[in-house]
Parts: structure tokens; sequence; C-alpha cells
């Protein structure tokens, strides 16, 4: 997924699986999205159906993308808009990222998603 590896591998974003995501983590990942995507809105959350992980929605012109961590479960992110690229998945500690193509002529199409379910039935 080349939006992830300029994302966060260039920028060398890595969290510690042992310790809980902390508001200065959210912090890094954000700059590092504004430098590499120019996002126009994002949403950070803990969504129903996450078990305590750490979505962050990132909207930009012509983009959505879904980051999502969780620090001790295996995980999926998704994001679905024009395109449906399919999830990302990842290992406890380590960011799921999922990119779709912007839908902007129906905007309620562009949608992200998480789940720990997901990793043990696709990944």
């Amino acid at each position: 997924n080349d939006i992830k590896n300029n994302i966060l591998r260039r920028r060398g974003f890595t969290l510690d699986v042992n310790w809980p995501i902390t508001g200065d983590d959210i912090g890094k990942l954000l700059a590092a999205v504004n430098e590499e995507a120019r996002p126009t809105g994002y949403s950070i959350g803990t969504p129903d159906g996450c078990e305590g992980g750490t979505l962050v929605s990132v909207m930009t012109d012509g983009q959505i993308h879904a980051f999502y961590y969780h620090a001790t479960l295996g995980h999926t992110a998704t994001a679905e808009g024009k395109t449906k690229p399919g999830r990302d998945c990842a290992e406890p500690g380590e960011w799921a990222h999922s990119a779709a193509m912007r839908d902007k002529h129906i905007p309620l199409k562009n949608k992200t998603f998480c789940s720990v379910n997901n990793y043990y039935k696709y990944c």
C-alpha cells in the first residue's frame, strides 16, 4: 500500500505494542497525514465493534482513508468511496490503513470501518 508506506513508514511512525495509544501518538499520525495527504477533514474515535481500538478517518480532496490501531488484537481497517479496494490487516500494535477514491457526487458513499473480527476471518 503506497500511501501507507509514504505516510507512516517514510516518516518513521511506529507505536509500541505494549502501551495504549496516546494523544501524542495521534498527533504524530495527524502530522504525517497533514504533510503527505493534505486532508480536508478527519475524525478520531472508537466506534462500536472496534473493541477499544482507535479509528482515525481522513478525507482528502480525492481520497478517504481509514487508519485503525489496536494494542492487543489483530485488526482490519476498510475505506470505501467511489472505489472499494478492500481491507488492510495489521498485527497488534500496528496501524491498519485502507484508502479509497473519494466519491464527490454521493458523499454518503464515503465510509470507514474497523474490526477485530474480520482479522481472524480474512487475514
